[in-house]
């Protein structure tokens, strides 16, 4: 095409020769064709352009696998450590890695897939133009069609990388109420990284432009309050697809953030320093649901540890703004991405705790408190672990333990409320924690535990009249319920044969306060005010009727308090005094004994509890 057709020579010479065969009777002049000999000829544009994008391709094609030949010549020569010492072969890696690195050979590699797909655009576009030469519809429209859809592709997975960023700024695709946020593009090719670059740069500097000033976008928000869209703009500072990479993993967790309104005002003093808690959480449960995991050795140590690794970062990094506020909305982060609060299972301390007015605004007392709300996080971590266990009964005793231990610390907190309650929270889940083992073995936690139980008791005896509800712990809607968990510690197996001193001080403090309690009710009926049974009667009568039901017996050491109460209901309940306010807290329904709470048939559990067959 570059050049006259032999043929359209040959064809003008026997058009002449036609064309005097069919007019012999008259003469006329012989006009050479502008295709003959003599004529001078110029190749069409269409015919340079066609030839200029399959020449180029067919060069790029071959100089794709040239380049490639020697590069992977460079690696293996690269990779030759003939009969070398360790101490040699290390020497000889640093000095060739750092070769490669300033001789720009990555990029080389990089420029290959480059390399390729240009001839192949410029091949395509060779055979569209060919065919439009032709003018022949029928087969130009489908190989275009085709054609382009092939460079559309093309084009649609460079630019959507870069895009995708600046589609986060406006409400769609991705609304700010969504819990889920926008997956990262996927389509990380080294020509999406250059349009990603340009494109960056072209933000930059209007960025730039708009605030005068040469500071890179990132030291700009340096002593911002963060917000979502700083982490939208800090995308397109990174410079690998690396550092992007890092960056839309930060964004992802911003996200959630926001669509759970945790978003705190904190400064952005160290961003790269970020966790990005939500994919970290989010891969743990995902690898934590699998079926196989529980089979895998050491697989409980490696969960609990990733996860206290996650709530110390996310529960220290905001210690030094002082606020108890800022860490319980930072927290709150966590507990929705974890699924702490999904159909209720995990009531929150920082939820049920009256922080806004208990937690002094000094770094001691966040550091306390920053301390109890990692703790918590532990304690509903254990336990969605032992929920979800493939065998919850074989879940490791250490870690059960450990709970334990870690609820019980909690449990003293609320019991010397130390920080208040609201009226209308739901009860901690640390305070339905249920304490089964009672061996030898466990003697240091039960300690603890029975320290709690006779604090319980002891704080019950000192509430008077009126009973508000939800005025204190003990009023709480939910202080019968975790009485009732108070009853499942076996206290004939605590009264066995004590082995140690440790088993013989929680005997002495279990009859110690079953004894202060009898103390209690003993007391005010001997005053002539005696009217209405206390909130200290009604409590310890949700307990026993919880351990008659539980261990379906009464041990003898609760003799002295069984009598104490069967006098005291003589003089109350069955002479038809009783407190409205408290039955109306602690509510009338039927309980799990199967009776209707309060009733006279309810209260029938407590007669005939002195006939038993068991000594303390």
């Amino acid at each position: 095409m570059l050049q006259r057709d032999p043929n359209d020579a040959i064809i003008s010479l026997l058009s002449v020769i036609a064309n005097r065969l069919d007019n012999t009777t008259i003469p006329t002049p012989v006009l050479l064709s502008s295709t003959g000999p003599g004529s001078s000829f110029s190749p069409t544009t269409s015919s340079i352009r066609i030839n200029n994008f399959w020449f180029i391709s067919l060069v790029l094609s071959l100089a794709t696998v040239l380049v490639g030949i020697i590069s992977l010549q460079w690696i293996r020569e690269h990779q030759n450590y003939p009969n070398l010492p360790p101490r040699e072969c290390f020497a000889l890696f640093n000095m060739r890695a750092d070769g490669l690195k300033r001789w720009h050979v990555p990029k080389i590699f990089t420029a290959l897939p480059l390399l390729l797909q240009s001839a192949l655009v410029l091949f395509l576009s060779g055979i569209v133009d060919f065919l439009l030469s032709f003018g022949d519809i029928a087969v130009t429209i489908p190989v275009s069609v085709v054609t382009v859809l092939v460079l559309l592709f093309l084009v649609a997975t460079t630019v959507l990388p870069a895009l995708q960023s600046i589609l986060l700024y406006i409400p769609y695709p991705y609304t700010r109420t969504s819990k889920i946020p926008p997956p990262q593009c996927p389509y990380k090719s080294p020509q999406a990284h250059a349009f990603r670059a340009i494109l960056s740069s072209v933000i930059q500097l209007c960025h730039k432009i708009r605030f005068r000033t040469g500071e890179n976008l990132q030291s700009t928000y340096l002593l911002t309050k963060v917000n979502f869209a700083i982490f939208i703009m800090i995308t397109w500072t990174q410079k690998t697809w690396t550092e992007f990479d890092l960056a839309w993993v930060r964004l992802r967790d911003q996200f959630v953030q926001r669509s759970y309104n945790c978003l705190t005002n904190r400064e952005l003093y160290n961003l790269n320093g970020d966790f990005p808690v939500f994919d970290l959480t989010r891969a743990f449960m995902e690898f934590r649901n699998s079926r196989d995991f529980d089979h895998i050795e050491n697989s409980l140590s490696a969960q609990y540890y990733c996860f206290a690794e996650v709530s110390k970062w996310i529960i220290d990094r905001d210690i030094i703004t002082t606020e108890a506020t800022v860490l319980v909305q930072t927290n709150q982060h966590l507990w929705n991405i974890m699924g702490f609060n999904e159909f209720g299972f995990f009531d929150s301390l920082s939820d049920f705790c009256d922080i806004t007015t208990r937690v002094e605004p000094s770094f001691a007392a966040i550091l306390r408190f920053s301390s109890l709300l990692h703790q918590e996080n532990m304690v509903a971590f254990l336990q969605r672990l032992e929920r979800f266990h493939s065998d919850p009964v074989d879940f490791d005793k250490v870690f059960k333990n450990h709970m334990l231990e870690l609820a019980t610390r909690l449990s003293g907190v609320l019991y010397n409320d130390e920080y208040g309650h609201r009226a209308t929270a739901d009860f901690p889940s640390c305070l339905s924690m249920l304490f089964y083992d009672t061996d030898n073995n466990t003697d240091i936690l039960f300690w603890q535990w029975v320290n709690n139980f006779s604090t319980f008791f002891q704080s019950a005896a000192h509430i008077q009249q009126p009973y508000t509800p939800g005025g204190t712990l003990h009023t709480h809607r939910g202080a019968v319920r975790h009485v009732r968990n108070l009853a499942f510690v076996d206290l004939q197996t605590t009264f066995g044969p004590a082995e140690g001193h440790v088993r013989q001080a929680i005997q002495r403090k279990f009859l110690d306060t079953f004894q202060m309690i009898a103390e209690n009710l003993n007391e005010p009926m001997s005053s002539p005010d005696f009217r209405e049974p206390s909130l200290l009667f009604y409590l310890t009568a949700e307990y026993l009727r919880n351990v008659n039901s539980i261990q379906e017996t009464y041990p003898m050491c609760l003799n002295a308090l069984l009598a104490a109460m069967q006098t005291y209901k003589a003089r109350t309940i069955d002479a038809g005094v009783v407190n409205r306010d408290l039955e109306d807290i602690y509510g009338r329904e039927i309980d799990w004994t199967g009776f209707e709470k309060y009733s006279p048939i309810w209260w029938d559990g407590l007669k005939d509890a002195l006939n038993l067959d068991l000594s303390c």
